[in-house]
This record gives C-alpha cells, structure tokens and sequence, in this order.
C-alpha cells in the first residue's frame, strides 16, 4: 500500500511549494479522470478566468514577458509538468516509470554540464581577440554579396555602392583602415556567413563569426567618442543587432539593447525629417530615412520577441519613407531625386511596404503587451487580414529581373517579419473555441499561419539561417511549435474517447506531420550547437500521446520513455557537434543503483531542470512548466 502523507501539520512548510504540490496533484487527477468530469471542472474554471487579453504576464529572474512572448503558450505543458513533479508514492506511477524519470535527471544534468563546457569554450565571451582577420579575400566577397542581396532588401543599413567602396579601402590597407569601417565590413561578412552552410561547418570560419559579434560589442560599449556618434557608428548598432540574432550570439535579449540604438538616433536627429536640415545632401538625407525605418522594423520585431512595448511612439517622429529609389540612383552629386512609380520595383520597395504595416504591428504589440489596453475580436480579424494581405504583397514586390537568386528569400524574410505577428494575435483565441465555435475562424487561422511559416518555400540559404540563428528566428520555431503542440492536444482531447481507434485520422495525421517537422528542426539546430533540449523532449512526449492508445499508467511510462529517448538523442547530437570529449554517465555523487524501492523523491523535483532556461540566453520564465 502507498504511504499516507503524515498528519502533523508542518508550520515550517513553504506555502509556494504546497500550492505546488497541490498543482502537480491535480493535474495527475486530470489526467486519469474521465470526460465528463474534466468538462465540469474546465466549465467552473472559466467562471473565473481573466480576459482574454486582461493583465496576464510572466515574470521570472527579474524578467516580466507580456503576451507575445512564448511562455504565454506554455501552459500546454501543464499536465507534463505535474507528471515530471509527481511525487514518488502517487498511485499513478509504477517502479519503471519512477526509474525513466530517474534517467531522464541523469541525462539533462549531463546535458547542461556539455552545455556549459560548450558555451564557456565559445570565443569572445571573456577576452578580446588579439588578430581577428576576415576568411581568404574570395570568401569573404561570396559572403559580403549574399549579405547585400538578401538582408538589404528588408534591412537597409548600408548604402550599397558606398559600402563596396569602403569594402576596397579595407582589403587595400587592412591595417591602416578606420575602425568603423573595419568592424562594419566584419560585420557584414559574418552576417553573409549564416548563409553558407558550409562556412558554419569549418569551426574556424564559425568561430570568427562569433568573434566579430563581440568585438563589435566591446567597440561599442567603449568610451562614447565622436567616431560612435556617426551615420557608421549607428549603422555598426544595427549591424550588430542584426548579426546576434542570425548568428545567435545573445539574440534572445536584442530588445535591451534597442534602446540604446533608438536614442542613439534619436539623438542624431534621424527622427525628424531630413527635409528640416538644409545642408543634409540627397543621398544622406535617404541614407538617414532608410537607417530610420530598420531601426523602426527592429524595434517592432524585438519588441514582439520581448513581450513588451516599443521604445519609441508614431507622435515621436515625422521622418517620411525612404524614396522608391535604386541605390546606383543615389550619389553626392546628385541635388534632387526623382522617385520610380509605387508600382516600380526597386531595391528599396520591400522595406517601404514593410514599413507601411509598421503601425497594424505596433498595435498588436502594444495592445497584448500594455497592462491596460485589450484587443477585441473583431480588432483581430481586421488586424489579421490587413496583414494577410501584406504578405501576399510580398510575392510581387521580390520579384526582380536579377539573377542573384535572392527572390526567394527576399520573400520569405519579409514574409516571416509580417506573418510572425499573428501568432500571438490568435492565441488568446484559440483556447475559447474549444467552448465557442464562434471563435473557430482564430484557431484555423493560427493554425495556417503557424504551417506557412513552418514550411516556408525551399531557400537554401533561408532554411539554414532558421536552424542557425536565434531572436526572430528561433522564436518562429518556438512559436510554430507550441501552436501545432497545441492544436494537438485539443485534437486528442476532443476526439479520443475510451478507446482510441486503431489509425488516427488525416487530420491527426496532418498536425503529426507538422509536429514531426518541428521536431526534426529542433534536431538541426541542435546539431548546429543550439543547447535547447527541452521543447524537443516535449515534443517527442506528446507524440507518443498522440500515435499510442494507452491510458492510465501505461501512457505515464510510454510518455516518460519518449522523453527518455529524446533526452538521449539531443545528447548524442550535441556531444557529437561540439567535438567534446564523452562526459560521465553518472553524475557526481550518484553511482550505482541510486533509487531504491521506498527512497523519498523529494531531491528529484523537476521544477528547476524542466523549464525553459535553455531556450533564453537568460533566466527563464513563468512557474514550473517544466
């Protein structure tokens, strides 16, 4: 027989650790209560819950997230969460499930000490490097042209031909050659780097990389001279914020730092329109409009990332938008600009369309992220087509007679800067049409945003820049993730009954393969030295749910042992990107058989290895998801 829990009240008893406890009981109930019953507690639960968009945020290590960052899905988890916080006499494990879980500990504390190893040996964290040099001259060229003819195009921090003047100068006299442009023309070359997969496998080109990302940081973290408050040293912030996050060197904390680069601009006047200073030339005057509007885009975008408000408000500025102008078009000489038609494609018209839906993005934001303003469902629905419609206005406006072979990309990268918006939209909407088919349209539309920007179309360069790089485009993964996970789960509970059939449906089928798809990138950006393991596990463990037809403590040891073989595999690949010698199998002080039949499991609690610290360069979020 299990083992009562003694009686004698224990005054010393954290309260936040029994309203844990009593947390991971109930949802152990959860899981093994019929239908019916979880129907009259999912409607007596609704009585109280906040609004849809009321004032729910997650703060965690002195971090707060509004409801466009990702833990605001994370309570999918939930039944998982009280299965790996089960304590060791709950009646709803047996002596295999205990030993899985027991493994399971075993391998992610391995996991994180590989981690470790791997992140410390990682260079530039601690120390300057003494002679950083751009790859062979041919090399670094392939890289700089695939940086101006992707990234350019949504991006626009560097006027083209002067930048490839400034390119010359450098590789004419390195030595000699003015900081700023030094660490610009790095700065460019790395960032072109994320899209040659074959760059990112020699260690040394990888690690050159990384190193220029933090030597441009030290550069601009340095005592603030004249040479930092320029039209260069801005374009070097915004290269920087761009190179962290493809490069997924602090990606995850960009949000910060464009603080600083909007005052930075904002204190070169670039807030204001050109036209209020007689002596800026034209192609100044649109360098400065141009620097403006990426310094809007990535604002917006890390504002979404971040769960908070952006930095800066429409009634701060008056710049207007770059001209639809080709950069050839632009010169010192030149003392007036003749714009091309709105129908003209030039190289400026992806990041003018983009701008144009700066305002609908902002909204979003600052609506789910204020703690006083709400977004109504008809707000929503407006607010998803005009943004469904700027990405169909994507197609059109990459579509150039060049033969750099950039169009594809060209289109998905504006594309996910748009689409990525509705994810967080349409998620407070997606748990209500469970109750109110009123709310169907949300969950089919976060559904068909979330597989576009899985699968977007084939772009080589495109898709390794989505495994490589953090910031946006991690957060596209998780994002994708928990919505498939979620919509999963809803699917199972809505159509499994006591017995499950034999073959899931197509339409189970369809959301399987979309899961798998998720799964199968966690596992390549792991093999690209990504130490997130966690969300892979509980993909793999939801999958089992999914393909199985046990119930009650078969399922417990079937989910526990998907977890098991996720954690072992992430491991293996990790271990074999990094090129770090294998690590003991046991950890420190455990040998043997460490678990015994009747040890207390109070030492083995989940809740700090299982969250999400891994998918954050910082701290992690929420309570114990994990």
């Amino acid at each position: 027989m299990p083992t009562l829990p003694d009686p004698t009240p224990n005054t010393k008893q954290d309260p936040a650790e029994l309203e844990r406890r009593l947390c991971a009981l109930e949802q152990m109930a959860r899981s093994f209560a019929p239908a019916w019953a979880l129907e009259k507690l999912d409607e007596a639960s609704n009585h109280s819950a906040p609004a849809c968009n009321g004032d729910a945020f997650s703060f965690r290590k002195s971090s707060l997230y509004g409801k466009t960052h990702w833990s605001d899905g994370s309570h999918i988890f939930r039944n998982i969460s009280a299965f790996l916080n089960a304590e060791s006499d709950c009646a709803a494990e047996n002596e295999i499930t205990r030993r899985l879980k027991l493994d399971m500990r075993t391998t992610v504390l391995k996991y994180k000490t590989l981690a470790k190893s791997l992140k410390s040996s990682q260079p530039g964290r601690y120390f300057p490097s003494p002679d950083l040099s751009l790859p062979p001259k041919a090399v670094a060229d392939r890289m700089a042209q695939l940086y101006v003819s992707r990234f350019e195009s949504v991006f626009r921090i560097v006027h083209v031909p002067s930048f490839w003047n400034e390119y010359g100068q450098y590789w004419s006299n390195p030595l000699d050659t003015p900081d700023a442009i030094r660490i610009k023309v790095q700065l460019v070359v790395a960032i072109g780097s994320s899209l040659c997969p074959e760059a990112h496998s020699t260690h040394g080109l990888r690690s050159a990389a990384a190193q220029t990302v933090h030597d441009a940081q030290r550069w601009i973290s340095g005592p603030w001279e004249k040479n930092r408050i320029s039209i260069s040293g801005l374009q070097i912030q915004c290269l920087l914020i761009l190179a962290r996050q493809v490069l997924n060197v602090g990606g995850d904390l960009v949000w910060v730092t464009m603080g600083t680069v909007v005052r930075t601009a904002m204190h070169m006047g670039l807030h204001r329109d050109p036209r209020h200073f007689e002596k800026i030339t034209v192609l100044h005057g649109e360098i400065r409009r141009r620097l403006w509007a990426t310094i809007l885009e990535m604002n917006v975008q890390a504002a979404l990332d971040a769960g908070s408000l952006p930095a800066i408000a429409f009634d701060d500025f008056d710049t207007e938008p770059p001209s639809n102008c080709n950069d050839e078009d632009l010169h010192d000489e030149i003392y007036e600009l003749e714009q091309r038609p709105d129908d003209t494609v030039t190289d400026a018209s992806l990041q003018r369309h983009i701008l144009t839906i700066l305002r609908p993005r902002v909204e979003i934001v600052r609506c789910m992220n204020s703690a006083r303003k709400e977004v109504d469902y008809e707000e929503v629905m407006r607010l998803n087509s005009v943004i469904m419609d700027a990405c169909r206005r994507c197609i059109t406006l990459t579509r150039r007679a060049t033969s750099d072979g950039g169009e594809v990309f060209r289109r998905n990268m504006g594309d996910l800067l748009l689409r990525r918006f509705l994810v967080p939209l349409h998620r407070p909407w997606v748990d209500r049409a469970r109750k109110n088919a009123m709310f169907f349209s949300p969950r089919k539309q976060s559904l068909d945003v979330a597989m576009a920007l899985l699968s977007p179309p084939g772009d080589e360069g495109f898709s390794h820049l989505c495994m490589l790089g953090g910031g946006i485009f991690k957060h596209r993964l998780i994002h994708v993730t928990l919505t498939l996970l979620m919509e999963l789960l809803v699917e199972i509970d809505e159509h499994d009954g006591s017995q499950p059939p034999e073959e899931p449906c197509s339409y189970r089928k369809m959301l399987m393969g979309g899961v798998e798809e998720t799964r199968r990138q966690w596992e390549q950006r792991v093999q690209l030295c990504d130490t997130s393991m966690k969300l892979h596990m509980k993909i793999c463990m939801i999958l089992g749910q999914a393909e199985g037809a046990e119930t009650g403590i078969a399922l417990q040891q079937s989910m526990a042992q998907y977890g098991k073989a996720s954690l072992e595999s992430s491991y293996s690949l990790l271990e074999g990107s990094s090129g770090l010698q294998p690590l003991d199998a046991e950890p420190a002080g455990n040998s043997g058989d460490f678990l015994h039949p009747g040890d207390n499991l109070e030492f083995f609690d989940f809740d700090d290895i299982w969250r999400f610290d891994d998918l954050m360069a910082h701290g992690t979020v929420g309570h114990s998801f994990w």
